[in-house]
């Protein structure tokens, strides 16, 4: 952990020396190691996780920033991920990936049968997303407790458009 924390805080560093990292989450078995990136007075930037896992699902983005190359998980697996823990009984909290889901939705097509062989080749079974269907109130108001996003949609509007991914692919 100590090792991932200062190859992190070195990157970062050599991009913008006034920013820096704090640990969100330690990293464990079948857990990432989260880090958000924060200015000079602890306002957060960005956040990222970091994991030590192999990863078959691989893509190469080149930042913005500086034009630093990173290697990480491919949009479609990152959108298998969050579409298989929205399908459990805790789906009001995972209200952070329901939002993520959306914006994803516009900024890359999304290929279900990519998204099919991801879950036959991580093994992961799909439920019938019952909480998902059943509990809108539930999720709007978990939606509405959400903090730090600006210029939220609507909640219908998320609903929709994710129920229309997950449904209607």
């Amino acid at each position: 952990m100590e090792e991932m924390e200062k190859a992190l805080r070195n990157a970062v560093e050599k991009v913008d020396s006034s920013l820096d990292i704090q640990v969100n989450r330690v990293f464990g078995e079948r857990k990432s190691a989260g880090f958000k990136i924060v200015n000079e007075i602890g306002e957060k930037i960005a956040s990222i996780d970091l994991s030590v896992r192999k990863n078959q699902f691989c893509s190469h983005y080149i930042s913005y920033v500086n034009g630093v190359s990173i290697t990480g998980a491919s949009l479609s697996k990152m959108l298998s991920d969050k579409i298989y823990v929205i399908l459990g009984q805790n789906v009001c909290r995972r209200m952070k990936d329901v939002l993520d889901i959306y914006v994803m939705s516009y900024i890359t097509k999304i290929n279900t049968d990519e998204l099919h062989q991801i879950w036959r080749e991580t093994g992961r079974q799909l439920g019938n997303f019952e909480a998902y269907k059943t509990q809108v109130k539930e999720l709007n108001e978990a939606y509405n407790k959400m903090k730090s996003i600006r210029n939220e949609p609507d909640f219908i509007e998320v609903y929709q458009r994710v129920n229309e991914i997950v449904f209607h692919g």
